[in-house]
Parts: C-alpha cells; structure tokens; sequence
C-alpha cells in the first residue's frame, strides 16, 4: 500500500521530524514523496484520481498532527527496539519490541505510538 510506504519513507526522512519546520513544509515533504511512491500510479489513471486526493487530506492531517505533538515533547525516538527477558524457572523467555515512536513528554510521561502499516504479526 502506498501509505505504508510513505510512511515507512518518512522514517527515513531525519530532517522532517525537526523541531524547526512548520507544519506548510511537513505537508510540503509528505507530498513528495508522496509524489515519488503514486508514479507508478500514472497508468491507472483510476486508481490516482481515487487515492490521491485521500493522500494528500491524510497529508494535511499528519502533518497538523505532528505540529501538536512535537510542541509537548522533549525527545523523540523512532523504529525504537528493545528485549527483555523474563526469567521462567530454569528457563527464559525473551521479549522483542519494536515501537514505530516513543515520545518523551514534557511532564515527564511517555506516549508509545505504533502505526498500523504493515502485515499482521506471524504466527512465530
């Protein structure tokens, strides 16, 4: 899906996460890439004239959401993992993570946000 990858490109993006673009320059940035992933999209004229107008309003609407939060945040993490293991009698059982976003709040509280992009988890 082309959100997916938008998103997953926008992780990769360290300049947009910065405390110094206005919310007209996120949107600017969400739609070039936006841009670059709905090119195949020129030959199901369709498929774009359907999609496109729905990514660029999701566009206007993250990058408004992510104004909001970056004002109420002291440090950001992003595709954060970690493990844990847990102790089990003579055994153990480790715990992997991996959070899309962890946000250090400033009253001193975290938010831990994991965007619904990709594939269900396996049956591993």
């Amino acid at each position: 899906m082309v959100t997916a990858a938008v998103l997953v490109d926008l992780r990769g993006a360290a300049e947009f996460p910065g405390h110094r673009h206005q919310r007209r320059g996120q949107q600017a940035a969400l739609i070039e890439i936006g841009k670059r992933h709905f090119a195949p999209l020129k030959e199901f004229p369709e498929a774009s004239a359907f999609w496109w107008p729905r990514f660029t309003r999701i566009a206007r609407w993250f990058a408004s959401f992510e104004q909001a939060r970056r004002a109420g945040i002291t440090h950001l993490d992003i595709e954060a993992g970690g493990i844990r293991e847990i102790p089990l009698g003579d055994d153990k059982f480790t715990l992997r993570t991996r959070a899309d976003r962890i946000e250090r709040r400033k009253d001193g509280t975290y938010a831990i946000l994991d965007y619904k992009t990709g594939a269900p988890p396996s049956d591993k």
